[in-house]
């Protein structure tokens, strides 16, 4: 239909108005939407970093935990060290301000004779045993001490001794504990001494082997691991003490005995092959001779005298010489 005054015709406008309206909410809504998809972004972005930042505090609160507990254990560790430093130090202490007197020795120094099997001699100290496994009466010594014996070797008392009563052992009766250690159990035979106003070996009287001082067996072993500067005292016939003595009509090498001092040294952990020992055996400063051999070492704790072992050997350095004790637990050990 033409319009013939040049204007729109109402329908027309009608349509155009609706059809503006139609858009124009469209486009409202539309941008409504986008409103709340930017805000429900942003809101998840928020949380998001929300919950980051409390993981991070967490992680910072836990590294903070670590730090301190660290530090806790290092001042622990630190403690710790200075605490068994301070034992030790208490032990080095305890141990040097220890010393053995003669007055506490002196029981047992005749409980160590002189043994002579043949051309070879060395020291013997005296012991007695209530186990079945060794003789209940005995000597111990080194077992190269009795090397190439073919029978009884003798034993006698020294030459400042008071009493002049001597025994014997039988060198083909040798018991032992085990097999690495240099050491020799022997059974002891009735001691003698010869009666008054009679000379030569038909005037000897027969004694009790009780006679003997045994007292020795009646100490304690020291720990198995001693410290170093602990006291020691060495008692035994050293050659640089040998002379040749004749004993009612016997006559022998006989040696003064000999009583040396000195501390613990250092320790040794092999034997003489070579392999290794169930307990260290200990360095010595005390003098050791040749004839010292299968005599005693004492030491001593906070709880008195103790017996350390059985001098052994002698460590020969450059310009010093140090004595070998084969530790007690060695020489007794038994698998």
């Amino acid at each position: 239909m033409n319009n013939k005054n040049g204007f729109i015709q109402i329908p027309v406008l009608v349509a155009i108005i609706v059809g503006v309206s139609v858009l124009g909410g469209g486009g409202y809504f539309t941008v409504k939407k986008y409103q709340g998809y930017r805000i429900s972004q942003i809101d998840k972005e928020k949380e998001t970093q929300e919950r980051i930042e409390e993981q991070r505090k967490v992680l910072d609160d836990a590294r903070s935990e670590i730090e301190k507990l660290s530090t806790q254990a290092q001042e622990a560790q630190r403690l710790q060290q200075d605490l068994v430093k301070q034992v030790q130090s208490q032990k080095n202490s305890q141990s040097n301000s220890l010393s053995i007197s003669s007055s506490e020795i002196a029981k047992y120094i005749s409980g160590v004779m002189q043994i002579t099997c043949g051309d070879s001699s060395g020291s013997i100290s005296l012991w007695k045993f209530s186990s079945g496994n060794v003789p209940a009466y005995a000597g111990m010594t080194n077992a190269h001490v009795i090397e190439g014996a073919t029978g009884h070797c003798l034993l006698f008392p020294g030459t400042d001794s008071e009493t002049q009563i001597m025994s014997s052992a039988n060198s083909q009766e040798v018991y032992k504990w085990n097999n690495f250690a240099d050491v020799a159990i022997l059974p002891i035979g009735n001691p003698f001494k010869p009666k008054d106003n009679c000379s030569g070996l038909n005037c000897n009287e027969t004694l009790s082997r009780d006679e003997l001082n045994y007292s020795i067996s009646t100490l304690p072993k020291c720990t198995t691991k001693m410290p170093e500067g602990s006291p020691i005292v060495t008692i035994g016939f050293p050659a640089f003490g040998m002379q040749e003595n004749s004993y009612y009509g016997i006559t022998a090498r006989a040696s003064h005995k000999i009583v040396s001092n000195g501390i613990i040294s250092g320790y040794n952990n092999e034997d003489s092959s070579g392999n290794n020992l169930p307990y260290n055996n200990y360095y010595v400063s005390a003098k050791i001779d040749s004839g010292n051999s299968g005599g005693i070492a004492l030491s001593k704790t906070q709880q008195g005298l103790c017996v350390l072992g059985i001098p052994t050997w002698v460590s020969v350095g450059n310009y010093e010489t140090n004595g070998l004790i084969q530790n007690i637990h060695n020489v007794m050990y038994k698998k």
